[in-house]
C-alpha cells in the first residue's frame, strides 16, 4: 500500500510541471487566436502599428490580460508611451524581388526626419551600388511589438528567454525619437531575419558600415541575452553629417 500510495504521489509530482505548460501554452494560443483578427483589421493599411493598449486588451478576458500582464513585467523599463504629436510617412509598395518571385512588403510608418534621413541615404547607396535597402519593419507601437511577442512565442517553443532574444520589450521601434528599423535587400535577403551571416556579406551591408553614420544611423549593438541583427539600426539624430 505505502509503494503504491509512493508511485502515485510521484507520477503527480513528475505530471504537474507538464500541465502547467501545457495551460501556458494553451493561454498562449488562446491570446495570439483573439489578437489576430484586431491586428488583422489594420494590416492593409498599416494602421495595426500604431495600435494602443486599449484596443489590444478590449478583447481578452481577465486570464488573457493577466497573461500579456506577465510579458510586460519583463521589461527593464516600463513600455514607452503611445506615440503623439509624430508627423508620420507611410512607406508602400516596396518590392522584394527574389528566387521565389516578388514579395510586396507590408506599409511601414517612419517619423518625418528618419523618413528624409532614409530617402537620402538610399538614393545615394543606389546611385553608388545600383540597389538599396528596403524597410521591412519601421515604428511599431507598444501594444503592436507586444503582439508580435505572442506571435513569436510558438517558434520559440513558447519560451519567454528564448523570445525575448529575438523580440524586444519595450523596442526601438516603438521609440521615434529613436527609431529603429529593420532592413531587408531588394534581392530579398534577409527578409525572414534568420541569417546573420548572409546579411552581413551584402555590399549594401558595408556600405551602411561605411556611409549611415553621416545620415544619422547606427546599428544596434544586442545585449547579452538578444541574437545578433545586423538588418536592425537605429535613427540618432546626433550622429548627422559624421564623417
Amino acid at each position: 500500500m505505502r509503494r503504491t500510495l509512493l508511485i502515485v504521489l510521484c507520477a503527480v509530482w513528475a505530471c504537474a510541471p507538464q500541465a502547467s505548460q501545457l495551460e501556458r501554452v494553451a493561454l498562449a494560443d488562446s491570446v495570439r487566436r483573439t489578437l489576430e483578427p484586431v491586428v488583422a483589421a489594420g494590416a492593409q493599411d498599416g494602421s495595426s502599428l500604431r495600435l494602443d493598449m486599449d484596443a489590444l486588451y478590449a478583447p481578452l478576458d481577465a486570464r488573457q490580460r493577466a497573461f500579456l500582464d506577465e510579458i510586460q513585467s519583463l521589461a527593464e523599463s516600463p513600455n514607452p508611451p503611445p506615440a503623439t504629436g509624430v508627423d508620420w510617412r507611410l512607406l508602400e509598395g516596396q518590392v522584394v524581388r527574389g528566387p521565389e518571385g516578388e514579395t510586396t512588403l507590408p506599409p511601414q510608418f517612419l517619423p518625418l526626419p528618419v523618413w528624409r534621413a532614409y530617402d537620402a541615404m538610399s538614393r545615394l547607396m543606389e546611385e553608388e551600388l545600383g540597389t538599396r535597402l528596403l524597410v521591412g519593419s519601421g515604428y511599431r507601437s507598444p501594444a503592436y511589438q507586444l503582439f508580435v511577442f505572442v506571435s513569436y512565442l510558438p517558434v520559440a517553443d513558447y519560451s519567454f528567454d528564448e523570445t525575448l532574444q529575438h523580440v524586444s520589450l519595450p523596442s526601438e521601434h516603438s521609440q521615434p525619437t529613436r527609431q529603429g528599423l529593420d532592413f531587408v535587400s531588394e534581392a530579398g535577403v534577409d527578409l525572414y531575419y534568420s541569417d546573420a551571416a548572409r546579411f552581413e556579406r551584402l555590399p549594401e551591408y558595408a556600405w551602411l558600415l561605411s556611409h549611415a553614420a553621416r545620415f544619422g544611423f547606427a546599428q544596434s549593438v544586442p545585449d547579452e541575452a538578444s541574437a545578433h541583427s545586423p538588418w536592425h539600426w537605429h535613427y540618432d539624430p546626433s550622429l548627422v553629417g559624421s564623417p
